[in-house]
C-alpha cells in the first residue's frame, strides 16, 4: 500500500478515534454484495482488511444477510460461503437465533420453519439486509460497527448516520471513505459551542469597557481590512539580486587570466634574462682572442716580454 494511502486511512481512523470512540479491533458488518466483489476481485478479506486499517478487525454478518444469500442460490454461492465464516451478529430479526457453524442442515431447517422465501414471516422474521443493517447503527452506533457493502442505497443511507465507517472495493482495492458532512457538521458545531462558550466566559470575566473605547479603537486602529484572498505581492527583492555564484565564478576567471599574464611577463623576462647574460660573455672572448693574434703577429710574448 502506498504511503499516501496509508496517511490517509490513519487520519480518517484517528478522526474517529477521537471524535467518536471507535477503536481497535474494529467491528465491520459485511452484506452479501461486499462478499460477492471480494470474491470476483481476488480480495481476501482478513488479510487485507487488518493490513489496510493498521489493527486487527473483527468481521461479521447478520442472520438476514445469510438469509438473503441462501434464497438467491447458486449466482452468490461463493460469496455465501465466505459469508459463513464470519461470525454472525444477533438481531433481533430472526426467532430462531442461528448459531454459526451449525452448517447448511440448520439453515435449511430454519428456512423450513420459518416459511421459507415468501412464507410466513417472510423466513421467520428475517428483513432485507439493508434494514438489518442499519438498525444496528442506530442511536449513534453504540458497538462502532464499519458498513462494508457495495449497495448504492444502504451506501447512501448509511451516510446520514453519526457515526458510521463506510468500506467498499473500487478497482480491486479496499476504500475507506472520508467522514461524511454529517459526521464533518457536528464536529464542526461542537467546536463552535465550544470556542462560544469559551468567548462568554471571557466576556463575562472582562471589566466593562468604556462608553467611546470602541470607537477611539476604532479611529486609532484606521479603516478594517476585510479578510479575503490574499493579494499576490510583487517580485520577491531578494530573486532580483545578482547571483553570488556567477560573481564568484567570474573573479576566479579574471583571477585565472591575470596569473596568466603574470606568468607569460615573467617567462619573457626570464627569457631576456638569459640572453642577456650570454652575449657579454661571448663578446669579450672574441675580442680577447683577437687581442692575443695581434700580439703574436707584432712578435710580442704574451707575458710581455
Amino acid at each position: 500500500m502506498k504511503i499516501r494511502r496509508q496517511k490517509t486511512v490513519r487520519r480518517i481512523l484517528s478522526h474517529y478515534r477521537n471524535r467518536h470512540g471507535l477503536v481497535p479491533p474494529y467491528r465491520i458488518l459485511l452484506d452479501g454484495t461486499f462478499c460477492q466483489a471480494a470474491l470476483r476481485n481476488k480480495i481476501q478479506m482478513a488479510e487485507q482488511l487488518p493490513k489496510y486499517l493498521g489493527s486487527e478487525v473483527t468481521l461479521s454478518t447478520t442472520r438476514c444477510v445469510l438469509h438473503e444469500m441462501e434464497t438467491l442460490g447458486k449466482e452468490v454461492w461463493g460469496a455465501r460461503l465466505i459469508a459463513q465464516r464470519m461470525q454472525c451478529t444477533a438481531c433481533n430479526h430472526h426467532h430462531h437465533h442461528h448459531v454459526h457453524g451449525e452448517g447448511d442442515d440448520d439453515a435449511g431447517d430454519d428456512d423450513a420453519g420459518g416459511g421459507g422465501v415468501g412464507g410466513g414471516g417472510a423466513g421467520g422474521g428475517c428483513v432485507p439486509p439493508m434494514r438489518c443493517l442499519l438498525s444496528l447503527l442506530q442511536n449513534g452506533n453504540p458497538l462502532g460497527y464499519f458498513i462494508a457493502t457495495q449497495d448504492p442505497e444502504l451506501t447512501f443511507r448509511s451516510r446520514l448516520l453519526d457515526p458510521a465507517p463506510l468500506l467498499y472495493i473500487v478497482r480491486n482495492t479496499v476504500v475507506l471513505e472520508k467522514p461524511r458532512s454529517v459526521t464533518t457538521a457536528s464536529t464542526a458545531s461542537t467546536a463552535s459551542t465550544t470556542s462560544t462558550t469559551a468567548s462568554t466566559t471571557t466576556a463575562s470575566a472582562s471589566p466593562p469597557a468604556a462608553p467611546n473605547a470602541g470607537q477611539a479603537t476604532a479611529e486609532m486602529a484606521g479603516p478594517a481590512t476585510a479578510r479575503g484572498k490574499r493579494r499576490r505581492g510583487g517580485a520577491n527583492p531578494l530573486s532580483c539580486l545578482k547571483k553570488k555564484v556567477k560573481q564568484a565564478v567570474a573573479v576566479v576567471k579574471q583571477e585565472a587570466v591575470v596569473k596568466q599574464a603574470v606568468e607569460a611577463v615573467e617567462a619573457v623576462e626570464a627569457v631576456e634574462a638569459v640572453e642577456a647574460v650570454e652575449a657579454p660573455g661571448t663578446g669579450g672572448g672574441r675580442r680577447r682572442r683577437g687581442r692575443r693574434g695581434r700580439r703574436r703577429g707584432r712578435g710580442e710574448s704574451p707575458g710581455g716580454g
